[in-house]
């Protein structure tokens, strides 16, 4: 830890600003790649988070709570590919300005 504050420190004194470690989570409706926590999650590790939660309700009692995080889990995505939006805001595109 001692080495980050020193570069950061280092930076300050020299005008250059400092970013977070990790941008801000969005989702390139462009490319169907979703940017989260430093990882990047392209549309077919997209599409097989979708299968693995429809394969997870397939060993749980339906209606208890795991079963429907993962009705959570896959709606949420579908709606995310499907309006570029959640609830409401805005899903960033990087090729183009919302």
């Amino acid at each position: 830890m001692l080495k980050e504050e020193l570069i950061k420190g280092l930076t300050t004194a020299y005008g250059i600003p400092v970013e977070s470690k990790y941008a801000e989570s969005h989702f390139d409706t462009a490319t169907g790649t979703f940017y989260c926590n430093g990882h990047v999650m392209t549309a077919g590790k997209i599409e097989q988070a979708l299968r693995y939660f429809e394969a997870s309700k397939g060993y749980v009692e339906a209606g208890s709570d795991v079963y429907m995080f993962c009705e959570l889990a896959q709606e949420a995505i579908k709606l995310m590919q499907k309006n570029g939006t959640i609830n409401g805001s805005i899903i960033m595109n990087k090729n183009k300005t919302a």
